[in-house]
């Protein structure tokens, strides 16, 4: 139990008047406590012992819905070969491109456990799943956009807190950076963002939160690129002071690559009123980005298109505002716990009155579709 659990739980609890349990076979990592991620607890939360298996091995199949994640497959095969309604939720297969011979071993794995049941549905947890799954004919025309549901804040006055970023740090725009300082998620793309605008003239302070293997790599750009002025490590913090950094940025950067499953600081930037520039290689970003509408995304690698991306952003006080509050309704209203939760009972009830499935148009429980990447 996560972060990105818990509070899609909280709703599911509610709005099945406690008819809900959530299933742990795992504890959390220490790495990840020491993270600052909360080890959270919750009187619907099980977890999985020897003293404790039959018990939840009934409730599984006697369950209307089971939605399962990373557990083993063993949990529900019984209920597989019994028909029972299964949506199963995961981001991409591939995070790396994938050589042939992985393609045809998950052909055989996922094709023969899943391929003949038409009770198991797929939500995913990445737009790129689809087109992962879809190489092996599994899920076919079962495919549905879900992801991690993170805490959505409602503030009183939406615009009031984009205006207060406009003169939190005095004149300067800030950019906001926030991840493990690792390969996949590209720190060093910041430091050639803040080299290019620096050339330009613009006025700005990127702010980096995170530490990682390349944090002294990332310590010593800077310094080579005279660029102590403009760019600022903040080193690690708690989840709710990156939230607070999040609430005084204008422009959220999330330069990740394929490797980033689904990336919850999408979430989370949007719902504090960030515009967004995201790789088009992040697993939310298809999903919860409208590019120019809610924020921008630019082709995975292409430094070019950040730096103009953001370069509008920084230039046109009006547009980042309104991206900001646009992204923000993107959460508040679609993409968040409740939704997701009333969405996806929505939906199992529907499948299981004989439904065609198809019942929303867009967001968390539309039909996903199989984009390439």
């Amino acid at each position: 139990m996560s972060h990105h659990q818990f509070y899609l739980s909280n709703e599911l609890y509610t709005l099945t008047d406690g008819n809900y349990t959530f299933i742990a076979t795992e504890q959390m990592s220490e790495e990840r406590i020491k993270l600052g991620w909360k080890d959270f607890d919750a009187k619907y939360i099980e977890y999985a012992d020897k003293g404790n298996i039959e018990h939840l091995m009934l409730n599984i199949i006697d369950a209307d819905l089971v939605i399962w994640g990373s557990a083993p497959y063993d949990y529900i095969k019984k209920r597989a070969k019994q028909g029972k309604l299964i949506f199963i939720y995961g981001e991409r297969l591939y995070k790396a491109k994938a050589p042939f011979y992985k393609v045809i071993v998950h052909w055989f794995r996922y094709h023969r456990q899943f391929h003949p049941y038409s009770n198991i549905y797929r939500l995913c947890a990445s737009a790129y799943a689809p087109y992962d799954y879809s190489k092996s004919r599994t899920f076919l025309n079962k495919f549905y956009k879900w992801g991690y549901f993170t805490e959505a804040k409602t503030y009183k006055n939406v615009t009031s807190l984009i205006k207060a970023k406009e003169g939190f740090y005095d004149d300067d725009i800030s950019i906001l950076w926030a991840a493990r300082f690792i390969s996949w998620k590209h720190p060093e793309l910041a430091i050639l963002l803040a080299s290019k605008l620096k050339q330009f003239g613009l006025k700005f302070k990127i702010r980096m939160i995170g530490t990682g293997d390349l944090y002294n790599t990332i310590q010593n750009s800077i310094k080579e690129n005279n660029l102590k002025n403009e760019v600022k490590l903040l080193g690690s913090m708690s989840p709710s002071n990156v939230r607070k950094h999040m609430e005084r940025s204008n422009i959220f950067i999330f330069t990740s690559d394929r490797n980033e499953g689904w990336g919850a600081v999408a979430n989370e930037a949007m719902n504090s009123g960030c515009a967004v520039v995201a790789s088009s290689a992040i697993g939310s970003v298809p999903y919860l980005i409208k590019d120019g509408m809610n924020g921008y995304m630019y082709q995975d690698g292409n430094i070019n298109e950040l730096v103009s991306k953001v370069c509008m952003l920084i230039k046109d006080k009006d547009l980042r505002m309104r991206i900001g509050e646009k992204a923000y309704e993107t959460i508040t209203k679609i993409w968040n716990p409740h939704e997701a939760a009333t969405r996806v009972i929505n939906l199992a009830e529907d499948l299981l009155d004989n439904g065609d499935g198809n019942i929303y148009n867009d967001g968390p429980c539309s039909t996903a579709e199989i984009i390439r990447g």
